[in-house]
């Protein structure tokens, strides 16, 4: 991050705000390049994603010490320290109230992409498997169309 950071709380909450819709926009493209396996498209995000997340980390440690708490403190302290220091400033608290809204919906959208990811490297380890004539495990459907627990022949490769 190459500016300077605010040193007042709401004005650093602002900008965490901005930026975790950004990672939660991308997030958004980020699923629906899965879904096409854009690959090309999926790494250029992934960059722009990689740097904006360094962005919001160096935002999370300057809230951390205007809070004067160590980045590893446990959440219900965090949420005991905004609470105790900006229980009078309500437009404070709405951004808190929002910035954690958008981190839930950034760990559902991280979720979903992740089950992606998981299936096609699931689908892409049973190709592997398929085609080296490791078929042990696979279910697959036989030259009339019954299911088999696993595939008696040679390997695809060898084929």
């Amino acid at each position: 991050m190459t500016h300077t950071l605010p040193n007042d709380m709401h004005s650093l909450l602002e900008i965490e705000i901005q930026a975790v819709n950004k990672i939660h926009q991308l997030m958004l493209q980020e699923h629906q390049l899965l879904i096409t396996r854009d690959l090309e498209l999926l790494q250029k995000l992934t960059t722009e994603k990689i740097q904006l997340m360094q962005e919001i980390e160096q935002i999370t440690l300057s809230r951390f010490a205007l809070l004067d708490l160590a980045p590893d403190s446990p959440q219900h302290l965090i949420q005991e320290k905004i609470a105790h220091q900006f229980n009078q400033d309500a437009n404070t608290m709405k951004l808190w109230d929002q910035l954690q809204e958008l981190a839930k919906s950034c760990k559902a959208l991280n979720q979903q992409n992740g089950a992606i990811i998981h299936s096609s490297q699931n689908a892409l380890g049973q190709l592997r498997k398929l085609l080296c004539g490791d078929a042990a495990g696979l279910t697959l459907y036989g030259a009339k169309g019954e299911l088999r627990e696993s595939l008696e022949s040679r390997p695809l490769s060898s084929a």
